[in-house]
């Protein structure tokens, strides 16, 4: 039977395919089956399915140039999808064709940097129809007011899902989207740190210098054996 062939493979998920192609060929066309002969079942549909078709052959990949039509993994662009609620996105800085990529894939988008920032890529959020609030919510030193937390769990509770948070690094999305959690679940702050590690939310398990952060959470977070005051979703600071 025919053999499938393509011009160039690149795989995310499988770094071992690639070296095996970069070794055993030029940019001439290899078969697939060649590249595949000692991988599993399972190795070979992972790589069907997650691997980049790049025009020009192994040696002229680009990573930021996905195919057209090749619906990168937000994962890839090094965003968070904390498993709950599962339809909130976190992100630090991004890159406007990063941004328009993503766009597409939600409905609302929150921003806790000023609207001057210049890594804040406006233009394609609006081309795509995403609702987008700025709610300033500052990092270390300077940490946020009460007020300017509940403007932020404010936008949480009313703006529409799928949706994504987005500051510099990462971290300050991550304490915002946590804070919120709790308040609107009603968590104790012990469920809360639990939650925090059971999602490996990166502020809390891989942050080399979120410690400000993880302690203004900690602040905030309702005591021990006292359950947090659940939001209305009603109400909310209008931006």
């Amino acid at each position: 039977r025919d053999v499938p062939r393509f011009r160039g493979i690149r795989s995310h998920f499988g770094p071992r395919i690639y070296a095996q192609a970069h070794a055993q060929s030029s940019p001439s066309q290899l078969p697939l089956e060649q590249l595949t002969s000692d991988m599993s079942n399972a190795e070979v549909h992972n790589l069907l399915t997650k691997a980049v078709v790049v025009e020009g052959g192994l040696d002229g990949a680009q990573d930021d140039a996905p195919a057209e039509g090749v619906e990168v993994p937000v994962e890839r662009l090094g965003v968070e999808v904390p498993a709950v609620p599962g339809d909130v996105g976190l992100c630090g800085n991004l890159r406007a064709q990063d941004v328009a990529a993503l766009a597409g894939r939600y409905k609302a988008w929150i921003y806790l940097n000023s609207a001057d920032n210049p890594d804040f890529h406006l233009k394609e959020l609006e081309a795509a129809g995403v609702q987008v609030v700025v709610a300033r919510f500052p990092g270390p030193p300077i940490m946020p007011s009460d007020e300017q937390a509940l403007g932020v769990l404010a936008a949480l509770e009313r703006l529409p899902r799928p949706l994504m948070m987005q500051c510099s690094t990462g971290m300050r999305v991550g304490a915002a989207f946590l804070l919120w959690l709790v308040k609107h679940r009603g968590y104790t702050g012990e469920s809360a740190q639990l939650l925090a590690t059971e999602l490996n939310l990166k502020f809390w398990t891989k942050g080399t210098h979120c410690g400000p952060m993880r302690e203004w959470l900690l602040a905030k977070l309702p005591a021990q054996d006292a359950p947090a005051a659940i939001l209305p979703r009603e109400e909310g600071l209008v931006f």
